[in-house]
């Protein structure tokens, strides 16, 4: 069975898109313009850390899953980007005490890249499952 990339490329990919958002969080850190939140999605409050790295590992289980079995590159994509965006997430949250939000369009919660991230790959897998329910019958 051959799987959608090698898990070289996803582990890599998740390494470069990680890296590019600390990398916009430390430009918005030293800038000034940015702000520390402590809660969960559109700070919502989560108080343990532990609860984060579960969801975390359930997320990083499910992916090498659709990965391998499912063979779907679009969905392949959407995990790389939801973990990505996770493990960037994550990192904030134990270097800093929360995640850093530096995107403020205003009528919505402020946000980061991490975030958009796990927007765009939640939205890939979403098109990738009603595609294939539509193609299954």
């Amino acid at each position: 069975m051959r799987q959608a990339i090698s898990n070289k490329v996803f582990a890599l990919a998740i390494i470069l898109l990680t890296v590019l958002d600390q990398a916009l969080k430390y430009i918005a850190i030293s800038s000034g313009h940015f702000l520390i939140n402590e809660g969960g999605v559109w700070g919502i409050p989560i108080s343990s850390k532990a609860l984060y790295l579960l969801m975390f590992f359930i997320v990083i289980l499910i992916a090498f899953y659709i990965n391998v079995r499912i063979r779907s590159m679009l969905s392949t994509w959407g995990f790389i980007l939801i973990l990505s965006g996770s493990l960037s997430n994550i990192i904030d949250r134990f270097a800093r005490e929360g995640v850093v939000d530096y995107i403020d369009i205003g009528f919505w919660p402020t946000f980061n890249s991490s975030d958009a991230f796990i927007l765009v790959g939640v939205i890939l897998v979403i098109i990738d499952l009603i595609r294939r329910e539509k193609l299954s019958f």
